[in-house]
C-alpha cells in the first residue's frame, strides 16, 4: 500500500493551484516587475493558519524568477534572535545576493568585505573572526552602503519574509522594526508574509497594551499594500477534501455502497464543510482517517468513522467529551422508563447544555445536527425523538452508537473479549462455501476469544440476511460443538446466569434461525433430528425450553403435541444417561417435569420405577420428599435446614409420582415409628426431622384421602 499522508507542504506549480491563487499571485509579481518608481514598496500577505500564505509566495517567487531585472533575497528571521545581530545578518543577507550578480562591481565589494568582515563568517553566526570594523560599525553607515550597492547593481530587489506569526512577541516586534527602517531602500520590495491578527496582537502584548488598535495603526504605517488572501471557495475546498478522502478508501480499497455515499456526502456537506476554511484542516482531516482506516478496516462502519474523525479534527474538545462519557452516548434513552434512566438522561443533558454553551446559534444548529446523525441519543435528549429498534440496528451496522463498537473508533482495534468482524466474515464465508470442517473450527476460535455471548449476539444481528440453506448449516455447527462450547466457556455467575449459560444461548440462537421458516413440519423435524444426536440432556432441555411459545409476538414454533413428543424422547433420553442414578440425583434441574410426563404417559412403567428405587434404599423416601421442601439458612441458623412439607409442595409432589405408591411404601418401611409421633409444622424455623416430614406427608395424604371421601 502507498503512503498516503500528506506532508501539508505548500504547493509551487502553477498545475498544483486548487483554489484560484496563482493568478492572486501573479498579479502581485507583475506589479513589482512593471512598477516604475524607484522607492521602495512594503506588501503585506495577509492570511490565518492554513490559508495558504506559503504557496502563494512559491508562486510570486516563480513568477518573479522569469525576470533577468530582480534578485530574489529569501530572508529567514528565525535563526537571529538578538535585534542587533537580526539587522547586520539582513544586511549582510543583501550584500551576498548582490556579490553574486555584480562581477563588474567585485572591487568595491571586497573593499567593504574587507572592512566589515568575511561574509561567510557573518552568515555562519562566528563574528570573533569577522574584524573590528564590522562589530563596531554604525547601522545607519552600514545601510547607506548596502543602498548604494543595490543602486548600482539596477536591479529591483524583492525580499520575502515568511512565518512572521510564528515568532514571539519580542521577535516580531524586531522583524517589522528592521522592515520599517530599510523601507526606504532603493528599489526594494518587501513581501512579508503572516497572520495580521496575531501580529497585532504580538505588538499589543510587546507594548502593554489590552486591544489591538494600536498594533493594527502600527502595521498600517509599515505595510504599504495589504493584501488579504481570498478566502478558497466553498466548491473548491469540498472538491479538494472528498479527493484526499477518495484517495485513501481507494489505497484501502473500500467501496461505499450508493446509500452509505448519499450519507456521507450530506453529512459532509450539511455539517463538515463549513467548519473546513482552510486546505490545511482538510489535509489534517485526510492525514487523520490515513491512519485510522487501516487499522479498522471491516472493523466498524465507514462512514461513521469518517464522521468520528471530522469531530476530532474540527470539534476536538467535543471529540474528548465523547470518548470519556460513552454510558451517555452509546445508548437508548426511549426505554428508559425506570428512575435511573431518567436520571441518566438528566445527566446527559447536561453534559451536552454545557458543550453547547461555546458556540453561538447557528454553530449550535450544526454540532446538534452533526452529533445526532452519529448518536441517535443526542436527538433522543435534546428533541424527544424516538427510533425503534435503534440499539439492533447501530449493532447490526457496526454503528459508533453501539456500545459494543464504541470503543473501537476510539482505542483503533478491536479490544479485548471482542472477536474481530474479519474472523467473523471469514466465519460466515466458510459456511456459504459449505466448508463445515474449518467453519466449526473456525466457530469455536471465535467463542473462545470473544465469549459466546457475543458470538451469539453477532448471529442474532445477520439471521435476516440469510438464507435457508446458511441457517441450517449454522444451526448443524452450534448443535454439534455445543458439548465443546461448554467445555470452553466459564458460565457467568449472578442471578441471571441461567439464562447465559452456553446451552440457553446455542438453543436461543437455533430457535432464532428457526422462527422464519414457515415449513413447521421442517422445524419440528429439525429440533428431533437435534436431540436425537446431542448426548447433552441439558442441551436437549434448554432446546426444548426454547421453543415455548411466545405470547408477545404471537409466534407459536411448535404445537403442543410436537412439544410433548420431544419431551417425552428427552426423558426417556435422560433416564437412558442416568445409568441406574436416580433422575432427580442425576438431573436435579429437571426431576419434577420428567416424574410429572412420566406419569401422565405411562404411569405403570413410572411406578415400577419407584417401586425398585424405595425396595432397594427406603432412605430414598424421604431423600425424595425432601425435593419438595425449601432449603433455609438465617442470621440464627446459618446452617442450611429443611422447610415444613407445605402444601402446595405436597401437590408438586403428587403431580410426580403416584401418591398412594409412595404412602403405601412410607407405611411398609416406617409404620411403627411413625405411630409413636405426632406431626408438627416449624414454619421458617429450625427443627424439622426426616421422621417428622414423613409425618407431615402422611398428614397431607390422609386429609387428601378424606376429601376425597366426602366428595363420594
Amino acid at each position: 500500500m502507498q503512503n498516503v499522508y500528506s506532508s501539508d507542504r505548500p504547493v509551487e506549480k502553477r498545475e498544483e493551484d486548487r483554489f484560484q491563487r496563482y493568478q492572486f499571485s501573479k498579479r502581485i509579481a507583475e506589479t513589482i516587475i512593471h512598477r516604475g518608481s524607484d522607492d521602495g514598496l512594503v506588501i503585506g500577505i495577509y492570511g490565518a493558519w492554513g490559508d495558504g500564505k506559503s504557496s502563494i509566495l512559491n508562486f510570486i517567487e516563480g513568477e518573479l524568477s522569469h525576470s533577468d531585472n530582480i534578485i530574489i533575497i529569501k530572508f529567514n528571521p528565525w535563526r537571529y534572535k538578538d535585534e542587533e545581530l537580526l539587522l547586520k545578518s539582513f544586511f549582510i543577507s543583501i550584500s551576498k545576493s548582490l556579490d553574486q550578480e555584480l562581477s563588474t562591481n567585485s572591487e568595491k565589494l571586497g573593499k567593504f568585505v574587507e572592512k566589515y568582515g568575511s561574509l561567510t563568517s557573518v552568515l555562519g553566526f562566528d563574528f570573533s573572526g569577522a574584524g573590528k570594523g564590522l562589530a563596531d560599525v554604525d547601522l545607519e553607515d552600514l545601510k547607506i552602503r548596502v543602498n548604494s550597492f543595490i543602486k548600482e547593481s539596477e536591479k529591483k530587489i524583492v525580499i520575502i519574509i515568511d512565518d512572521i506569526d510564528r515568532l514571539d512577541k519580542n521577535e516580531i516586534y524586531s522583524l517589522i522594526r528592521l522592515v520599517k527602517i530599510n523601507a526606504d531602500f532603493h528599489n526594494t520590495f518587501y513581501i512579508l508574509s503572516f497572520d495580521d491578527n496575531m501580529v497585532a496582537n504580538a505588538i499589543n502584548e510587546r507594548f502593554g497594551q489590552e486591544n489591538k488598535q494600536a498594533g493594527e495603526n502600527f502595521l498600517e504605517k509599515i505595510i504599504q499594500v495589504p493584501l488579504k488572501i481570498p478566502k478558497p471557495q466553498s466548491s473548491d475546498l469540498q472538491e479538494y477534501s472528498l479527493s484526499i478522502i477518495e484517495k485513501v478508501l481507494i489505497e484501502n480499497d473500500i467501496k461505499l455502497s450508493d446509500s452509505e455515499m448519499r450519507r456521507y456526502i450530506n453529512v459532509f456537506e450539511t455539517y463538515i464543510l463549513p467548519k473546513i476554511k482552510t486546505p490545511r484542516y482538510a489535509v489534517r482531516y485526510g492525514n487523520s482517517i490515513s491512519f485510522s482506516i487501516p487499522l479498522l478496516k471491516d472493523e466498524i462502519n465507514i462512514v461513521d468513522l469518517l464522521l468520528i474523525e471530522a469531530v476530532k479534527i474540527i470539534y476536538p474538545d467535543i471529540y474528548k467529551i465523547i470518548n470519556q462519557n460513552q454510558q451517555f452516548f452509546a445508548r437508548t434513552y426511549s426505554l428508559s422508563f425506570n428512575s435511573f434512566g431518567e436520571t441518566d438522561k438528566a445527566d446527559m443533558k447536561k453534559i451536552l447544555d454545557e458543550m453547547l454553551n461555546s458556540f453561538n446559534e447557528n454553530e449550535k444548529i450544526l454540532v446538534k445536527g452533526f452529533l445526532s446523525e452519529l448518536f441517535p441519543s443526542v436527538a433522543e435528549v435534546l428533541d424527544n425523538s424516538f427510533i425503534d429498534d435503534i440499539e439492533q440496528i447501530a449493532y447490526k451496522h457496526k454503528r459508533i452508537s453501539s456500545s459494543r463498537y464504541f470503543n473501537r473508533y476510539f482505542a483503533y482495534c478491536v479490544l479485548k473479549d471482542q472477536f474481530s468482524d474479519v474472523e467473523f466474515n471469514r466465519f460466515l464465508e466458510y459456511v456459504e462455501n459449505n466448508d463445515l470442517e474449518n467453519a466449526q473450527s473456525n466457530f469455536l476460535h471465535l467463542v473462545k476469544i470473544g465469549t459466546f455471548k457475543n458470538v451469539v449476539i453477532k448471529l442474532r444481528s445477520i439471521i435476516g440476511d440469510l438464507s435457508w440453506e446458511e441457517k441450517n448449516k449454522l444451526i448443524d455447527i452450534i448443535a454439534v460443538k455445543n458439548l465443546e462450547i461448554n467445555e470452553e466457556i466459564i458460565e457467568e455467575d449472578g442471578f441471571f446466569s441461567f439464562v447465559y449459560n452456553p446451552q440457553s444461548q446455542s438453543a436461543m440462537i437455533i430457535r432464532s434461525l428457526l422462527e422464519d421458516n414457515e415449513n413447521k413440519s421442517e422445524v419440528f423435524n429439525k429440533y428431533k433430528e437435534i436431540i436425537t444426536n446431542t448426548s447433552s440432556v441439558d442441551f436437549a432441555m434448554q432446546l426444548y425450553i426454547s421453543t415455548e411459545p411466545d405470547e408477545v409476538k404471537g409466534t407459536y414454533l411448535l404445537i403442543d403435541e410436537e412439544r410433548n413428543e420431544l419431551f417425552n424422547f428427552i426423558r426417556k433420553k435422560a433416564l437412558y444417561y442416568a445409568d441406574g442414578i436416580p433422575l432427580h440425583e442425576k438431573y436435579p434441574d429437571y426431576y419434577h417435569s420428567f416424574f410429572r410426563s412420566w406419569k401422565i404417559e405411562d404411569p405403570e412403567q413410572q411406578s415400577a420405577y419407584f417401586e425398585q428405587l424405595f425396595s432397594d434404599n427406603s432412605e430414598k423416601i424421604i431423600e425424595f420428599i425432601r425435593l419438595y421442601t425449601l432449603d433455609i439458612h438465617t442470621t440464627k441458623e446459618p446452617k442450611r435446614y429443611r422447610s415444613d412439607l407445605e402444601l402446595h409442595g405436597y401437590n408438586e409432589l403428587c403431580e410426580s409420582i403416584d401418591k398412594d405408591l409412595l404412602f403405601n411404601k412410607i407405611m411398609q418401611n416406617y409404620s411403627d415409628e411413625l405411630l409413636q409421633l405426632d406431626v408438627e409444622f416449624f414454619g421458617t424455623k429450625f427443627g424439622q426431622t426426616d421422621k417428622n416430614l414423613l409425618k407431615q406427608f402422611e398428614f397431607w395424604y390422609l386429609k387428601d384421602q378424606e376429601q376425597e371421601n366426602n366428595e363420594e
